[in-house]
């Protein structure tokens, strides 16, 4: 419908005749009017009943062996049934069109364009729910039933639902059968991911209908009475912290570790406990708390987020040598004398066992303070022992070039050669960007004698000859 309101006036100010008039004619001259027009009078005249089924049958052949449906197609006999006023017949579609419609997208390769299909099919769905025969509650409750159906966000015309003004009242209504619903799921192991996602989805509709219930003193009770029974603390303590109840937050979390929570709500606790502590000023008790993490999974972005937390504790220095010590040797200094952090609170459980010298870290960390001796070294005793490294040999030779262009050479050199290896034209691409770096770090008639030399080697390969002549004409 346009939006004109000069269109809209003028069309609300025609006497009945003078529109049937209107449409009549327009009828009689647009063939697509009198089709749409036609389609609605079908659906008006008791062909509803036929659309829905039609609908249905798609989508369920869609679901044995196929083919697809037309949801495009769908969504115009949607529009018919919702102008021929059937909105309980539109929302008894809607399980069966999210069902296929997930089915579609887990299949489809079109990168959302089906999905914008069926998201606007249920759009129309969720626009004609406040016109259905369900109470206001069930209005509300069956919208959340499809919201956890749904696996894909396409049921984003929920909101409807959401914006829509109702009483408190109504909401309460909702409040309490989600209540009811939660004490009959099951509380889901941690391994469980199937069941606890269940809760979640219910918890958090819980809570919003709750506070627009005016009942928003329930959702700490409710929240901690779950995490006792779930163990989701890590939401009991963001419901805290939101609260402005910082030192409830830290006791909770501290309790969430202590019942020996899965690993990843743990991490989660612990961190809230740092971002507590740092809200408190309490510097020495983060870099404690980093460190911890540090010397069970020691990487550089652990050591930079160290040494950040260790210069506002004032520490930086002697965290830093002994940080580094400990790449090297694989001694904690936390329990030495001189360390100037105290013990991490809560502590972290032992990680897996650690080889050192840390080749990994200790090579980045070289290559970030710009020390090409220190990454020549580490480096070279870890290829010694055939430690594993993230740090790519490229970034290797790009931090050794300006003070050792032929070790930087020989690797470039390796590591295009190891390219050449294979008859395939994205790794002659790989092939060219090394040979590209080797020139800043031998003499440039070496260079080109070099790579002339690699075109006659391989002339039976155009396009490694192609992708070498392109470098060849870099300037």
């Amino acid at each position: 419908m346009s939006t004109d309101p000069e269109l809209r006036a003028y069309i609300e100010g025609l006497s009945r005749e003078a529109l049937a008039g209107l449409l009549l004619d327009l009828a009689g001259r647009v063939p697509a009017v009198a089709a749409a027009m036609a389609a609605r009078r079908r659906a008006m005249g008791g062909e509803a009943g036929k659309i829905a089924a039609s609908i249905r049958a798609d989508l369920k052949a869609s679901r044995r062996s196929g083919p697809w449906p037309n949801f495009a197609s769908i969504q115009e006999r949607l529009t018919q049934l919702r102008d021929a006023g059937t909105a309980d017949a539109m929302l008894d579609l809607a399980v069966p069109m999210i069902e296929a419609g997930a089915d579609l997208i887990e299949e489809s390769e079109d990168e959302g364009d089906q999905a914008e299909e069926v998201a606007a099919c249920l759009d129309l769905v969720f626009a004609a729910l406040p016109q259905s025969s369900l109470p206001p509650y069930e209005r509300i409750l069956w919208a959340i039933d499809m919201e956890l159906r749904d696996p894909y966000d396409l049921c984003r015309g929920s909101a409807v639902v959401w914006d829509h003004p109702e009483s408190p009242t109504v909401w309460s209504q909702v409040a309490d059968a989600l209540r009811a619903r939660l004490e009959r799921l099951p509380p889901g192991s941690p391994s469980d991911y199937s069941a606890r996602a269940a809760r979640t989805g219910v918890m958090d509709r819980l809570h919003t209908a709750l506070e627009k219930a005016g009942r928003a003193d329930e959702v700490i009770p409710l929240a901690i009475e779950e995490a006792q029974h779930t163990g989701s603390y890590p939401r009991l303590v963001r419901e805290l912290r939101a609260a402005s109840r910082l030192a409830e937050a830290e006791q909770w979390a501290r309790t969430g570790l202590a019942a020996n929570v899965d690993s990843l709500a743990a991490d989660s606790l612990r961190q809230i406990i740092s971002e507590l502590r740092a809200e408190a000023g309490d510097w020495p008790a983060v870099a404690a708390l980093q460190a911890e993490t540090f010397f069970t999974h020691p990487s550089l972005h652990a050591l930079q987020r160290l040494l950040a937390d260790s210069v506002r504790a004032g520490v930086e220095s002697a965290v830093r040598a002994a940080a580094l010590r400990y790449l090297e040797d694989g001694v904690r200094p936390d329990a030495a004398t001189g360390w100037p952090l105290p013990q991490a609170d809560p502590p972290q459980p032992p990680g897996a066992a650690q080889r050192f010298p840390q080749y990994d870290p200790l090579i980045q960390i070289a290559i970030d303070a710009k020390r090409p001796a220190d990454v020549l070294c580490w480096y070279d005793r870890a290829r010694a022992e055939q430690a594993r490294l993230s740090v790519t040999d490229d970034a290797v030779a790009g931090a050794m070039a300006p003070v050792y262009p032929e070790r930087a050479a020989q690797i470039w050199r390796e590591l295009a050669a190891g390219q050449l290896l294979r008859a395939d034209v994205r790794a002659y691409d790989v092939a060219a960007r090394y040979l590209s770096r080797l020139r800043a770090v031998v003499p440039e008639s070496e260079w080109r004698a070099e790579l002339a030399g690699l075109k006659a080697t391989y002339r039976r390969r155009p396009r490694l000859v192609e992708a070498i002549d392109k470098v060849l004409q870099e300037p």
